[in-house]
């Protein structure tokens, strides 16, 4: 019976069968966590529904707020300069070199409807953001 089998998801990051109830589940972080992160296709499409949010939703704002405004919308906190600046450097280098190779940007992008006003390797460059946000400890672990 399939309402028998855990989600794959659920099993590698320690959550009770169906069934049961915890009151307190077990702190982990292991390999196959963070490649459940990075490829499990519900995280994918987390990442990109995010993606799509950043490259949006605050109108009329610079690349750095915008990082700002996609931090505090995953932890629920404001980066720290040094936080912002990171994931700033990354998205410049992650946008020149979807600049310079189109069909990389392409193959990212493959079958997501890239937003209205929105170049093609600015959206992929924009899901590296939200890929490292989603996959940050501080956005998957409570307190």
């Amino acid at each position: 019976c399939r309402r028998s089998a855990p989600y794959p998801s659920f099993a590698n990051f320690d959550a009770p069968d169906r069934p049961a109830c915890l009151v307190s589940r077990s702190r982990t972080n292991t390999p196959l966590q963070a490649l459940t992160l990075w490829n499990d296709q519900a995280y994918v499409e987390m990442a990109w529904a995010l993606a799509r949010r950043i490259a949006t939703e605050p109108k009329e704002m610079s690349d750095r707020e915008r990082i700002i405004w996609a931090w505090r919308t995953v932890m629920g906190r404001t980066p720290k300069d040094a936080e912002a600046d990171y994931l700033l450097g990354m998205f410049n280098g992650q946008r020149e070199r979807f600049a310079s190779d189109a069909a990389a940007a392409k193959k990212l992008v493959d079958k997501q409807q890239v937003p209205n006003g929105v170049e093609q390797e600015t959206f992929a460059a924009w899901f590296y953001v939200a890929n490292i946000l989603l996959n940050l400890d501080e956005a998957i672990t409570k307190s």
